[in-house]
């Protein structure tokens, strides 16, 4: 069977043009970093912070599925104001300065 399809998949690009390209797709190689392991954790956004604070009470008001913590939280998310959000966008600005600091350490 291999024989067969390696045969035929010569014929085919006897018969094509000469000025007839082939696309080969490339195997993407991994960039390793070689700094170590322990690279800084990203910025948390607004919403990550605020899900993080409220999840833990609604598990002990019972809410035990996921789903129904993460619709809900979603919901009540998209419900706030700006104002009401402001706190949580204090608290991601202070992450993404923690997470500068830490990425120019890293680099070092």
């Amino acid at each position: 069977m291999a024989k067969n399809d390696r045969e035929r998949y010569l014929d085919e690009v006897h018969s094509l043009p000469a000025d007839a390209t082939i696309r080969v797709k490339k195997k993407k190689r991994v960039m390793r970093n070689s700094k170590g392991d322990n690279p800084p954790k990203r910025v948390l956004s607004p919403y990550v912070i605020f899900v993080r604070q409220e999840r833990p009470k609604m598990v002990q008001k019972g809410v035990s599925q996921f789903n129904e913590i993460m619709r809900e939280l979603g919901q009540r998310w998209r419900k706030m104001s700006d104002e009401e959000k402001e706190p949580y966008m204090k608290m991601s600005e202070q992450d993404r300065y923690r997470y500068k600091h830490q990425v120019e350490e890293y680099l070092k």
